[in-house]
């Protein structure tokens, strides 16, 4: 999920099996293997209830400094 998904799907390779959406709706019912969190700290809490349905059962990932992994337990419970 990204604000501007064109230039985030640009930055990728070719055969890159990623996809960029701009928000959680367009992703409903879809089953990832692994969501990375690639936020600032500060946005973490309140974007992550929108994500919950498609954190569940996913390998979950996150590169947000200073955040603890209770925290995002927390959060995405």
């Amino acid at each position: 999920i990204d604000r501007d998904p064109a230039r985030a799907a640009a930055l990728l390779p070719a055969d890159a099996r990623i996809r960029v959406v701009a928000s959680p709706a367009e992703v409903a019912g879809f089953s990832p293997d692994l969501v990375l969190l690639a936020l600032k700290p500060q946005l973490l809490g309140d974007a992550l209830p929108a994500l919950r349905p498609l954190c569940a059962g996913a390998l979950v990932v996150s590169i947000a400094a200073g955040v603890r992994i209770a925290q995002l337990l927390r959060w995405l419970a």
